[in-house]
């Protein structure tokens, strides 16, 4: 078990490699062994947050950047660990998704400020196409401090508002809806957000508890107990300390 902050969580679906990422202060990306060793898998980057594998082959992990700064960044990493800049997207990019088309789409947090007026003002998601084109895939309306963001099965996208709880649920050309909500905790209340078998998980963040949503948006805790820890064991009873990214093994686990 690492005592080491972490932000998303990827398990690659062709390989079941299972990558953490370092987080917004972070520059790594590590590859998970199933004994739980860490391996530095690519490195350099500023502000690691979340990756995913795009039908290229390549990875690609947003950039938080510094303090302050407008504008991140999506880099491609290959196979082998190497990195360069793929795309410049608006300010404090979070999670990422590929579609089918080798489409990414971006979750935009905002900028990281030491004003906290200005902190977390994002409100879209980005969508890039395979050559690096950048454009707004929805914005405005429920969308918030966007973090956690994952397709279901019918191609709908989930947005998980860091702040608010709101997961919003955005159809292909991007309609908005809201799907469902986490109450609400201080100072966050949802990390990222996982589609498996039919159902989506959220990771409560501020509440120290996992939870499951059917399709119809009608959600209840799966695990944890709600107190801050570190205790393995059955559901109801285990903690999280802070739990923030969710990724589902190639079984569904």
């Amino acid at each position: 078990r690492s005592s080491q902050t972490m932000d998303g969580l990827y398990v690659d679906e062709v390989t079941g490699e299972l990558f953490a990422v370092g987080g917004f202060i972070g520059n790594n990306v590590y590859s998970v062994e199933t004994a739980g060793r860490q391996i530095v898998f690519a490195t350099g980057q500023t502000g690691t947050n979340h990756l995913t594998r795009a039908p290229d082959g390549n990875y690609y992990v947003t950039e938080f950047t510094p303090l302050n700064t407008q504008n991140g960044t999506v880099s491609r990493v290959t196979p082998t660990g190497d990195v360069t800049e793929f795309a410049v997207v608006p300010a404090g990019p979070s999670d990422i998704v590929a579609d089918a088309e080798g489409n990414l789409y971006v979750s935009q947090f905002g900028i990281v400020s030491n004003d906290p007026s200005t902190n977390g003002n994002g409100d879209s998601i980005t969508k890039i196409t395979p050559d690096g084109t950048v454009s707004v895939f929805s914005a405005g309306g429920l969308l918030a401090a966007p973090v956690g963001l994952d397709f279901d099965d019918e191609g709908n996208l989930y947005a998980a508002n860091i702040f608010d709880g709101l997961i919003v649920k955005m159809t292909p050309d991007g309609t908005q809806s809201l799907f469902a909500s986490l109450p609400v905790t201080a100072p966050f209340t949802i990390g990222h957000l996982v589609w498996s078998n039919g159902r989506l998980y959220a990771t409560h963040l501020g509440a120290n508890q996992i939870h499951v949503f059917e399709r119809a948006g009608t959600g209840r805790v799966l695990a944890g107990s709600g107190e801050n820890g570190r205790q393995d064991g059955p559901a109801a009873e285990a903690t999280f300390s802070s739990p923030n990214g969710i990724a589902d093994s190639v079984t569904g686990d």
